[in-house]
């Protein structure tokens, strides 16, 4: 094995999944990026200022599901009521992770600020529909009028108002 092969296989082995090796030729796909180049992030949900995990949203359902059938338990078998309000949540959170691990992928990603939509420039990354959500590598931006229609890589576009804040997102 020469040096070269030793590099390559490390390199292919630890590489940076959010900074695929550009020595390759071969552009590695970030978890959760679609076919137009967007990246799915996993969930979040807005509360007033709040976050919550929607992990943590999946749990508490499954908790508030669980309840009823706990509480019809409860007299006749207390140990699968138990069971019930600990199991149920546990598998909704499961599932959820199952869904954003496996069957339809998602990379973390986190807010670090905003900047108008004409002031852009490539290789940004940014949020889509607000301060969560799905977020996209700016490729070019292009202003028209009072409007910015910043064109992603992967072929997808949007169209904002040259003023508009956008949300800078980092990709962890």
């Amino acid at each position: 094995m020469t040096s070269s092969e030793g590099t390559d296989f490390f390199q292919d082995v630890f590489h940076d999944e959010h900074e695929p090796p550009l020595e390759s030729g071969v552009v590695a796909r970030l978890r959760g990026q679609t076919d137009d180049g967007l990246v799915r992030t996993t969930g979040w949900l807005r509360v007033g200022r709040r976050q919550i995990s929607s992990g943590l949203v999946a749990a508490v359902v499954g908790l508030l599901l669980a309840l009823v059938p706990a509480a019809a338990l409860v007299s006749r078998a207390p140990a699968a009521s138990g069971a019930c309000v600990v199991g149920v949540p546990l598998g909704c959170f499961l599932l959820w992770w199952l869904s954003v691990t496996r069957l339809r992928p998602a990379s973390r990603a986190r807010t670090v600020g905003t900047r108008r939509a004409d002031r852009l420039v490539a290789g940004q990354w940014v949020r889509l529909y607000g301060r969560n959500g799905p977020v996209g590598k700016v490729a070019a931006v292009t202003t028209r009028d009072e409007s910015a229609v910043v064109e992603f890589t992967g072929g997808a576009a949007r169209t904002w108002p040259a003023t508009q804040q956008v949300f800078l997102a980092e990709l962890t």
